[in-house]
């Protein structure tokens, strides 16, 4: 019975605390904007690609380092080069605008949720993470919903604010889709063709279909290999194998089943303010809820290993009868760690 009460305290601490974290995330955000003016959303494109200028360096530069470069030739990283396309380059374009809208605020913005990103501040790498899928759909908020700076001006230089410029059903799926189906075709083409020979002989090169194919115990993977085993492409009890070409034709149909889905709230999104707006806190509010979990899970266990590790050493010093000859002090609590773990 004591050790279910303790056990019942112990994870209304975590909870409370993860609470805590969110509250003091969205409280900061909301301190920034009314208190320091940060007011003017139809700057804010210019600073998110001075943003992606400085951190895409930084990302590819580590990703090689750990052979992880393939993961930038993913769509979310396709995502950026559409958001800047209509930043800078077809500004005026409804279609481009809105092909950029429905991958942002589409499958970028809700793999927040579906691959766990946490906002975790000390972590460079997860820091990154949340800035790739966050950022495009903030910066389409900002360009359908919050056009006009403080002086009442129209600033932003597109067409898309007023009322007659409508998301049918070829803008909603249709164009993105086939814009999806090029990425796919690009992205075959640089796998699987021109850097083929090389992922074939380095085993250690890790790609979004490998990661995927050795994490057995996540629901998608799950789901696309019973896809695959339902549409004839692998046998009754066979897996998903990023080396055969079943599995990889597996994989896009994978990829574009979840584009499908995660795509539908994105009319919602693009006709209604209250939509967009939740469409963009919820996975925020998703990533800002892992990073306490990782806080609260990851830091409170190294400081119960320490603990441990305190007191079997404590035990060696009670039987030795003095103290301990070890020099090294005494780690004693979380803040002797740097929270280095990889964690998507």
């Amino acid at each position: 019975y004591q050790r279910r009460v303790h056990g019942k305290q112990w994870y209304q601490r975590r909870v409370h605390g993860k609470q805590w974290y969110q509250r003091r995330v969205h409280g900061k955000q909301w301190y920034q904007r009314r208190v320091h003016g940060v007011d003017k959303p139809y700057l804010f494109k210019h600073y998110y690609a001075l943003l992606l200028v400085v951190l895409m360096p930084m990302r590819y530069v580590y990703y090689k380092k750990l052979k992880w470069q393939y993961f930038l030739i993913d769509f979310c990283y396709f995502t950026q080069l559409l958001t800047l396309a209509h930043i800078y380059i077809l500004p005026t374009s409804p279609r481009m605008f809105q092909i950029a809208f429905a991958a942002a605020n589409g499958p970028v913005i809700w793999a927040m949720v579906i691959w766990r990103n946490s906002v975790v501040f000390h972590s460079t790498d997860k820091m990154i993470s949340c800035f790739v899928h966050t950022f495009p759909s903030m910066v389409m908020f900002a360009a359908r919903w919050l056009p006009h700076g403080p002086d009442g001006a129209m600033h932003m230089d597109h067409v898309c604010t007023s009322a007659d410029c409508k998301l049918t059903m070829m803008e909603w799926y249709g164009y993105p889709a086939l814009v999806h189906c090029l990425w796919q075709i690009l992205y075959t083409i640089k796998y699987e063709g021109f850097d083929g020979q090389l992922i074939q002989s380095d085993k250690g090169i890790q790609s979004s279909i490998r990661w995927l194919s050795a994490a057995r115990g996540m629901a998608v993977t799950k789901a696309g290999a019973k896809l695959g085993r339902a549409i004839g492409l692998l046998g009754k009890d066979e897996w998903i194998d990023s080396e055969k070409w079943t599995g990889k034709l597996t994989f896009a149909l994978m990829n574009f089943l979840m584009f499908a889905l995660m795509t539908l709230p994105v009319k919602l999104m693009y006709d209604y303010y209250y939509c967009g707006l939740a469409g963009l806190l919820i996975p925020c509010g998703a990533g800002i809820w892992n990073g306490a979990t990782y806080y609260m899970k990851v830091f409170s266990k190294r400081y119960l290993d320490e603990l441990e590790a305190r007191q079997g050493e404590l035990r060696g010093m009670v039987r030795a009868g003095g103290p301990s000859d070890s020099s090294e002090p005494i780690k004693n609590g979380p803040q002797d760690y740097d929270g280095g773990e990889h964690m998507n």
